[in-house]
């Protein structure tokens, strides 16, 4: 299974986006988040994942924590699958990381962004980690990968056009909070980011409801948008990926349509926990 799973969750996070008390950074001097996204440190949010005839194909956590540095934040989101399909993946694991700088209008900047997959268990387990650290003095993004203790490095990737490049996860957060506009019907949305090919886009449309696909139209006063991106995120070689929301932003639900020509991947709430970080 591929970055799908992962993928999905970061469009089911079901947490409202009223403001509550957040943990200081390091320093105690931490920019305020904006309300959209103000109440998802100090939690850790649990995912299950369903696809075909497996109702929990994986599970899944989520949390939102200050950097190591001032004016920084740490999202961490991670995935594994269980049962059956742990043993036809090799207990596979994927997990997402990036370091964001907060500026003084709440608008978060990406640091560094990696992608790592695990696979086996014990003393078999290994990974490969991908990270992708943005330089934006230089206009450009350097790609390493760390397999076995090895590190490489690719040739630097120049950032294009005028709008500040970012990952799918600060993305998320910034769209969340309003960064890119009113969350309405109608708005598109064109993110700049970057895969290992190089620059790309994350696409979001709010449909007016007249767009919506015929099998969604009953589920009421909600936002409804088509998200477009590379298929190195999702792997959903063409499928949709729909999301919809509350009208203060809070995702209600999510599915990526036709993964791997077979079917569609749902994501559902499982629970929350308090937690130190």
């Amino acid at each position: 299974m591929r970055v799908f799973l992962i993928g999905l969750l970061l469009y089911v996070l079901s947490m409202p986006p009223t403001a509550m008390a957040q943990p200081a950074g390091p320093e105690g001097d931490q920019p305020d988040l904006p309300p959209g996204i103000a109440g998802l440190p100090g939690t850790i949010y649990h995912y299950d994942i369903a696809f075909l005839w497996f109702k929990r194909l994986a599970k899944g956590d989520f949390f939102l924590s200050p950097g190591d540095e001032p004016d920084t934040w740490r999202a961490v989101l991670d995935a594994r699958t269980l049962g059956l399909a742990a043993w036809l993946t090799r207990d596979r694991e994927q997990k997402y990381e990036s370091l964001m700088r907060i500026d003084e209008n709440g608008r978060l900047h990406t640091i560094w962004h990696s992608s790592t997959i695990y696979k086996n268990r014990g003393k078999k387990r290994y990974g490969r980690t991908k990270i992708y650290h943005y330089d934006h003095a230089d206009r450009q993004v350097r790609v390493t990968v760390k397999r076995d203790g090895v590190v490489t490095e690719g040739e630097p990737l120049p950032m294009s056009g005028e709008a500040e490049p970012v990952d799918v996860l600060t993305a998320f957060f910034n769209f969340r909070a309003g960064q890119y506009g009113p969350l309405e019907a109608g708005r598109h949305i064109v993110v700049p980011t970057f895969s290992r090919k190089g620059p790309s886009d994350i696409v979001i449309d709010i449909l007016p409801r007249d767009q919506w696909p015929k099998k969604y139209r009953s589920l009421g006063d909600v936002l409804f948008c088509r998200v477009l991106l590379d298929q190195e995120v999702f792997n959903t070689g063409g499928g949709a990926v729909w999301v919809w929301l509350d009208h203060n932003g809070m995702p209600l639900g999510g599915v990526v349509e036709n993964v791997l020509g077979l079917g569609d991947v749902r994501g559902s709430k499982a629970g929350e926990e308090k937690n130190a970080h």
